[in-house]
């Protein structure tokens, strides 16, 4: 930026008062059809989603399609309908939260009588490893939410395998979480890396 700024300074002090006058006059138009257009597509991307059709259910069927609403697929009343709510957890598992989670656990059950369990997404800084083992051992899924916790929207493949399986690594030699249990991961502040983070899973 620096070097783009005093290049066009030291063009610009080199030109007459007139040119001057259009260059600035040019830069002016430039910014004011940026932002029309930027305007544009917000407003084109807002109306695409306003016009979707409706959904036709005798052509939408599950499993590949579902129009939606309050209706319970397959014509089940509610009481048929097991309710599932599934609890994770992000990042470090350290003294900070230790009491909390062994407090959450206590003597809570599923209405089968088994306790209730937790998906635990680790990342590397701060975290426990011994605390980390007792999760597990106590029957709660421990995965992947990479080594620093670092935005990966701008990562490529290598990078994402680096942080995601790298700790995984961790977990299996630091926390004793066995390689075949690690089946998850999740990208920190759920900012999903596109195809490079896909390519990578695959």
């Amino acid at each position: 930026g620096f070097l783009v700024i005093f290049f066009l300074f030291n063009i610009v002090r080199h030109i007459s008062y007139k040119m001057r006058l259009w260059l600035v006059i040019g830069l002016l138009v430039g910014v004011v059809l940026q932002s029309a257009t930027a305007s544009n597509n917000r407003t084109n991307r807002v109306k695409r989603q306003f016009e979707a059709g409706p959904c036709d259910p005798s052509t939408c069927r599950i499993p590949d399609c579902y129009c939606g609403g309050s209706d319970i697929p397959g014509g089940y009343s509610p009481d048929e309908i097991p309710q599932f709510v599934l609890l994770t957890f992000d990042d470090a598992v350290n003294d900070l939260n230790q009491a909390f989670y062994e407090d959450l656990f206590k003597d809570r059950y599923n209405p089968n009588g088994c306790p209730i369990k937790a998906t635990f997404y680790i990342s590397h800084e701060w975290s426990d490893y011994g605390q980390i083992q007792d999760l597990y051992a106590d029957g709660h899924e421990i995965a992947s939410h990479t080594v620093t916790h670092s935005f990966g929207t701008n990562f490529n493949e290598e990078k994402w395998a680096n942080e995601v399986v790298g700790e995984a690594e961790m977990l299996v030699r630091f926390g004793g979480v066995n390689p075949a249990d690690i089946k998850g991961m999740r990208a920190p502040f759920l900012a999903i890396g596109g195809d490079k983070m896909f390519n990578m899973l695959s």
